[in-house]
């Protein structure tokens, strides 16, 4: 299953708060990494879910949230591309703030 990771952040704009915590630089640079990376969630023979993307944000644990949310998806039944997309969208606003934590907290 394979999922565009830039669904996570294609309203991000309405999200963000009245005092920026990036530049307008920063957020189109990780929009350009993300609209490139795929998403590819499977099982192994012992029926472990694993997670691989085709490329990296540059923010390892912007990766491995990004990993975690739609393995999340795909464990709660959702195995169709559209469907993965549909429950990630509705996980977009709580991952936008802990990406934005982070970040900040980065930055200290």
């Amino acid at each position: 299953m394979i999922v565009s990771a830039l669904l996570l952040f294609a309203a991000q704009t309405a999200d963000t708060p009245a005092e920026p915590v990036y530049t307008e630089e920063e957020i189109v640079v990780i929009g350009q990494r993300l609209r490139g990376i795929s998403v590819n969630v499977g099982r192994d023979a012992q029926g472990s879910f694993y997670c691989n993307l085709s490329d990296t944000t540059g923010y390892p644990r912007l990766d491995e949230k990004l990993c975690k949310a739609t393995t999340k998806c795909v464990r709660k039944g959702n195995i169709e591309d559209a469907a993965v997309k549909q429950c990630l969208e509705t996980r977009k606003s709580s991952l936008l703030k802990k990406i934005k934590r982070k970040m900040r907290k980065d930055r200290k």
